[in-house]
């Protein structure tokens, strides 16, 4: 076991709350970085493996008491959220903190204006980076053994936003070969980050001219501190785990809270059999939200050095690499967009426009290996018949879309194929490339192997069709 994941265990021990199965452990691969193992006995359904205390995670009641501890101004509450005290994680007498002039220019109205992900991403940024910055070396975060747990830079460089968001001229230029839906991807991503970066800026530029700071000539530029937001903004995205937050409401968005050690569970596309979670509202510590547990699943944990899995969601291998940086071979939940291409077939048939427009049948077609979207079967049938009362009879159920297959799927298969021979000359540019190193060379293989997923999906809806007309 490395030195920071044992200083991480040291930390969480220090609460009585923390629980550990003795049976797991982490372990260190090439395959897969960093990962929970099964390191002896069994582990069968229900069996807790961890347990974290609610004031060993982060998220936006932990992260505002903490703060609270520094300005009494914004003690009691930020909007619907309970400020508890956090005094017990600070030395009293340490008047010299520089956190006590940074924290006490955040303002209550300030602080109600911030998502939860602008808040986290302010208050880690201050905490990692800053502060023994501010402090020349003296004082470090509470939180430090957690984040010295997080991914590096390189760790990190897999994100295709992050090509986006560099100054990296090769990195950019691969952005041209991402597929269209990893482009939309980026771009979603990318403007959200400039967003929350906006938000931000001002604090920290306001934070670097304090005379916290050592010396003007050690002060970090905004550039550097904008590439600790650039870190801190993805492992926040890549690791946040469900959980309701007091005064959030609904908002799904803002519900989230960083967990230590349960953030090195790696994921499976498997629902529902590996291992789950729990949070235990009722066990709440002093400022913390309840404890985060993850308990084994349906599955049964036997062999010696088997990896335990949690599951992230249903999700296909552009949204894994565009919001975590990594891949899994054979996900079935794959997906195919092929709304661009078809909205251009359907547009030479403007009554056929209208009509989906008025259905809501316009746009978001997608296929996968399972499945064609009925979205796709309306649309075609459509335009091969021009037949309002028809296509309306299968909308409402009363006709079989068996009648309007053979036109559907020859124009389906001809669109399809099309495509299969776009991602697999794209597939020839991407190795073209001449790779400059093994991290390019991944950055390579990850976006050549979206291809792949695409032409998997077509040769099996292209077979699946075939004999249908």
């Amino acid at each position: 076991m490395d030195d920071k994941i044992s200083s991480l265990l040291e930390w969480l021990r220090q609460d009585d709350e923390f629980y550990l199965n003795e049976c797991v452990e982490i372990k260190d691969t090439v395959q897969s970085g960093r990962g929970v193992y099964l390191d002896c006995g069994e582990l069968k359904l229900n069996t807790p493996i961890v347990s974290i205390p609610g004031d060993y995670q982060l998220n936006k009641v932990s992260v505002l008491s903490h703060i609270s501890h520094f300005n009494n101004a914004i003690q009691g509450s930020i909007g619907n959220t309970p400020i508890k005290d956090a005094s017990d994680y600070y030395n009293q007498t340490n008047d010299d903190d520089p956190r006590y002039k940074a924290y006490k220019l955040l303002t209550t109205s300030f602080l109600e204006k911030l998502s939860s992900f602008q808040l986290l991403s302010m208050y880690i940024l201050a905490e990692w980076f800053l502060l023994p910055h501010w402090s020349n070396g003296k004082i470090t975060s509470f939180w430090k053994p957690f984040f010295e747990c997080w991914p590096t830079n390189e760790e990190l460089s897999t994100i295709p936003t992050i090509w986006a968001l560099s100054d990296n001229p090769l990195t950019k230029e691969l952005l041209n070969h991402l597929p269209e839906t990893s482009k939309t991807h980026v771009n979603r991503i990318s403007t959200l980050v400039s967003k929350d970066w906006e938000v931000l800026q001002n604090i920290f530029e306001v934070w670097s001219t304090l005379h916290a700071c050592p010396t003007n000539d050690n002060m970090y530029g905004m550039d550097e501190i904008f590439n600790f937001f650039l870190r801190i903004y993805f492992t926040i995205n890549s690791r946040c785990l469900y959980a309701e937050i007091p005064g959030n409401g609904d908002d799904t968005a803002s519900n989230f809270t960083l967990v230590p050690y349960v953030d090195f569970f790696n994921h499976t596309v498997d629902p529902d059999v590996h291992c789950y979670p729990r949070v235990k509202y009722m066990k709440k510590g002093k400022c913390g939200i309840g404890k985060f547990e993850i308990y084994c699943g349906r599955y049964s944990y036997k062999d010696l050095d088997e990896q335990l899995y949690l599951n992230y969601g249903a999700h296909s291998n552009d949204f894994l690499l565009n919001e975590y940086g990594f891949l899994i071979s054979n996900n079935h939940w794959n997906n195919l967009d092929i709304s661009k291409e078809l909205k251009c077939i359907l547009a030479k048939s403007p009554e056929t426009v209208a009509f989906l427009k008025e259905w809501d049948y316009w746009d978001d077609y997608t296929i996968s290996v399972e499945d064609i979207s009925y979205r796709i079967i309306i649309a075609l049938s459509h335009l091969t018949t021009r037949d309002n009362r028809k296509v309306t009879n299968l909308i409402n159920g009363y006709m079989s879309e068996d009648y309007f297959r053979k036109e559907n799927y020859r124009i389906l298969k001809n669109l399809l194929e099309q495509l299969k021979l776009n991602s697999i000359s794209k597939i020839t540019q991407l190795n073209k490339l001449t790779p400059y190193d093994d991290l390019t060379t991944l950055y390579v293989r990850n976006i050549a192997n979206l291809y792949e997923d695409e032409i998997e999906i077509i040769n099996t809806i292209i077979t699946s069709i075939s004999p249908g007309y």
